[in-house]
């Protein structure tokens, strides 16, 4: 049976009922190379850390968030399982998902996993197969994302958490103050007993007011009179040990059991870890909330709160990023000293790096740290060490057609590779290779391509003519067409024009749309997808994409929002107002932690509540913006200020038609100007 492209490509809607065959290539490299390739991807860009796919007119249609999918591994399945069994037991269980959501993924061992546009799915599988079948396992996993997606699974949902153990207090007798100031001064800075950190406290008056105490606070609770007689020097003697009890003696499970309580006042864990006792006495965990939002509240509220178990015990939280890469082993393999350059630094800054059991044909590289500066640094330095460097010559992508199989070529390329000690990627779809640990030797491997290409390319392959007939007029500057293409609907075009033309579709008004102007614009054809991409520079119809892409995100602003900061280009989904408990997004770029319903941060606060907190200042703003004549577009916000003309304004970020007397809103200029003239009679 001929491969599935759409089970390769990471997702098939028949599921099981699919006629083609559900392998993974045996080789895969993760490269866009196959012409079988570029189809499967129909036309889908990733833009903004999202999914982005266009129709005709290079017109983006939909745009899909990997926060809209969830997953869920289900395992302990009965022996015989099919996907049919699995649907009718999630359907008893109040779940309705189909059969091409569910895919077998060890038969023997009873598993599988189900994937479905449904962010809360998770939870609710846990809930209700949780309860009514405890020996089945339901784990929430990573949304598998497409092969040679370059998003970046960001993991903000875990909770790190610390306290320390009941610790004894010993006084320290002493006959004269001398004598105990002496000992007091003596103690060393950082003096440990077990693991656990002492801490002397200044001499005071003994409760017969005749002797002095020395209190020595944070030992173990093992202490013995005999540890503490060690660590003291002989000449600080004689003096007289006095081991306190105890301010509680509640065992390690008690007071988990405790702090657990605690956490899941703030939603339902997915995941709950309690380590070993350090010898300092600290004790280690994590919480693993089922909504991001949950657990960033959880962090807030729970940082330094009294433990309900000890009156001088306090719980330490914090918030632990988690991205993950993944990447092709091969490329790993080479670029591996440079990562490990960077582990020292990461180190400092506390974040952790791991290379994680490979997923499929990829390694899975993994950074892990509280501080989101810190984070976000690290991420983008592991960004760019994994981006590659394209490889170019006299300004243009060094490249052939040749390449986009595996033939001949393609074992020339592997030779290559092992000859310079580097990995190079194909991507067929941009027409570029991508070269991974140059260090400095990128000229060479430019001229390696380059002969390799020459010698590749059979002697007279560009044709010596024109295709066109002679005299074809442009039918943008009506001269005679220069370097001139032809399109489907028979109208000639310089090729500089044809660029411009759609280059300027972005300043229009309205949805993106490339068309023909040909016949003094009454051609209007809406040109096909793969026709504009065969007559655009590979880099120029990528703009062409990115434009498009930023017209429609303009136009639905009401679904779609950028992430504010600044220089950031990527776009979260915008929370209905019906939403309960807007979910909160993690970019993946910047790491920054934003609400989808006000667009704003404000960790373990309601949005009226940081509407209050914010009111002065939005007051203050209000005043000014009221004195300047500002006014905000009614359907995204956008603030507009009019200098000159008439009433009838453009909103540059969303193209809305605007009122600018009362902010009514149309969707094309001719309703807008007969407002004006109905209502405002002018």
């Amino acid at each position: 049976r001929r491969p599935c492209r759409f089970y390769i490509k990471g997702y098939c809607k028949n599921g099981d009922t699919c006629t083609l065959l559900h392998e993974k290539p045996k080789e895969a490299d993760g490269e866009e190379g196959s012409k079988e390739n570029n189809k499967a991807r129909d036309f889908i860009r990733e833009l903004g850390g999202t999914w982005v796919r266009f129709g005709p007119g290079a017109t983006a249609t939909e745009i899909i968030l990997p926060s809209d999918f969830s997953a869920v591994r289900i395992s302990n399945l009965p022996t015989g399982y099919s996907t049919q069994l699995i649907e009718d037991m999630l359907w008893r269980a109040g779940l309705n998902i189909s059969r091409c959501d569910i895919y077998v993924s060890n038969a023997k061992k009873g598993t599988a996993m189900v994937r479905i546009w449904s962010p809360s799915f998770p939870k609710e599988a846990w809930g209700y197969l949780g309860t009514r079948n405890p020996k089945l396992g339901v784990v929430p996993i990573p949304v598998p994302f497409p092969v040679g997606s370059n998003l970046r699974r960001v993991d903000c949902r875990q909770v790190q958490f610390t306290w320390y153990r009941p610790s004894r207090e010993v006084n320290l007798i002493f006959g004269t103050r001398e004598a105990a100031l002496r000992l007091y001064q003596g103690v060393p800075a950082g003096l440990t007993v077990h693991g656990y950190r002492v801490t002397a406290h200044p001499p005071a008056l003994g409760d017969d007011l005749v002797t002095w105490v020395v209190r020595l606070t944070g030992l173990p609770e093992s202490v013995r009179d005999q540890d503490v007689i060690q660590i003291i020097p002989k000449r600080y003697w004689p003096f007289q040990n006095q081991i306190r009890y105890l301010v509680y003696t509640d065992d390690t499970e008690t007071e988990s059991t405790f702090v657990r309580s605690m956490l899941d006042e703030y939603g339902p864990l997915e995941r709950w870890e309690v380590s070993e006792i350090s010898e300092g006495g600290q004790i280690k965990g994590q919480a693993v909330f089922f909504e991001e939002f949950h657990a960033r509240n959880a962090a807030t509220a729970l940082d330094g709160r009294r433990l309900p178990f000890s009156k001088s015990r306090r719980l330490s939280t914090t918030v632990v990023t988690v991205v993950k890469f993944d990447v092709l082993p091969r490329v790993y393999d080479v670029v591996q000293g440079q990562i490990d350059a960077h582990k020292r630094f990461w180190e400092d800054q506390n974040i952790e790096f791991d290379v994680l059991p490979p997923r499929g044909s990829f390694s899975i590289l993994q950074l892990k740290g509280s501080d989101r500066e810190s984070m976000a640094k690290a991420k983008n330095e592991l960004e760019l060490v994994l981006a590659g460097e394209v490889m170019r010559q006299h300004g243009k992508n060094i490249w052939h057609p040749s390449f986009n199989n595996r033939g001949e070529a393609y074992e020339t390329l592997k030779t290559i590779e092992e000859e310079l000690g580097i990995a190079i990627v194909r991507d067929g779809w941009l027409s570029q290779f991508r070269v991974f640990g140059a260090g400095g030797r990128q000229a060479l491997v430019a001229k390696a391509l380059d002969r390799l290409i020459k010698d590749t390319s059979p002697p007279h392959a560009r044709a010596s003519g024109d295709s066109l007939k002679p005299k074809q007029y442009c039918q943008i500057c009506f001269w005679v067409a220069e370097e001139p293409v032809m399109t489907s609907c028979n109208h000639a075009y310089c090729d500089h024009c044809f660029v411009g033309m759609c280059e300027a579709m972005a300043t229009n008004p309205g949805e993106f749309c490339i068309t023909c102007e040909g016949d003094a614009g009454k051609c209007r054809k809406v040109f096909e997808l793969a026709e504009i991409c065969s007559l655009l520079p590979s880099e120029t119809f990528d703009s062409i994409l990115e434009e498009s892409f930023t017209s429609f995100v303009q136009r639905h602003q009401d679904q779609f929002r950028y992430c504010p900061t600044p220089d950031c280009s990527q776009v979260y989904r915008a929370a209905s107002q019906t939403e309960q408990e807007p979910p909160a997004f993690t970019c993946n770029s910047c790491l920054a932690s934003i609400c989808t319903a006000c667009h704003a941060a404000h960790p373990a606060l309601t949005c009226s509540e940081h509407r209050n907190h914010a009111s002065g200042g939005l007051q203050a703003l209000n005043k000014l913006k009221k004195q300047l004549g500002v006014q905000d577009c009614p359907r995204c916000q956008t603030s507009l200020e009019k200098i000159a003309g008439c009433d009838h304004i453009i909103c540059q970020g969303c193209r809305t038609h605007i009122c600018w007397v009362c902010m009514a809103a149309f969707d094309n200029g001719d309703a807008c100007y007969q407002h004006l003239m109905t209502v405002h009679k002018g």
